[in-house]
């Protein structure tokens, strides 16, 4: 068991150290080995997203990264806390497969997130204002739905969105509007 621990402590030091590709491969070594706490699951979690889901080098590997930090860890509430490394990651697969059109993939990751716990901060970049998280949340949701015919699930989705979110970014509320029966 020492050697366990040890072995833990070396993870979290070449983490801390950014040798994040090192540190992914002690924690992957001991999870296989023990089972893992959960604070030992969150450590390792990060250490997966910083040395392969960061800058992922192929879209299988990147899926099966994310699924691996979705198993270890939870979605944590960002109206609570800052960064949720689970919600980070499935953001990630989010953007690929919506703007390379893989729409029939996407029901599967959306289905990962729980809207209530995604923020409502828009940030600005280079003098442009980005969509917050939530609303970006039904954006891929909406748009997905639509494009996939499954409308009843597109109306509902644009509906919630009209319904929870108090700001919209550049013209996000005519869309949802437009993806409801009302509009």
């Amino acid at each position: 068991m020492s050697n366990y621990r040890n072995d833990l402590l070396e993870a979290k030091r070449q983490y801390k150290a950014k040798n994040y590709a090192k540190s992914c491969k002690i924690y992957t070594r001991l999870y296989n080995e023990i089972p893992f706490d959960n604070s030992a699951k969150y450590s390792y979690a990060w250490a997966v997203y910083q040395a392969k889901v960061r800058n992922y080098a192929s879209e299988s590997q990147l899926f099966e990264d994310v699924d691996l930090i979705t198993n270890l860890t939870k979605q944590n509430d960002l109206n609570r806390t800052k960064l949720c490394v689970y919600t980070m990651s499935v953001f990630k697969v989010f953007k690929l497969l919506y703007h390379n059109n893989e729409y029939e993939s996407l029901p599967y990751w959306l289905d990962k997130i729980n809207p209530d716990f995604l923020d409502e901060v828009r940030f600005t970049r280079d003098g442009e204002i980005y969509p917050s998280n939530r609303e970006s949340y039904y954006i891929y949701s909406s748009v997905t739905y639509f494009k996939l015919m499954e409308y009843e699930k597109c109306i509902a989705i644009s509906a919630k969105a009209l319904n929870s979110l108090t700001k919209f970014t550049a013209d996000n509320g005519i869309w949802f509007e437009w993806r409801t029966p009302n509009h």
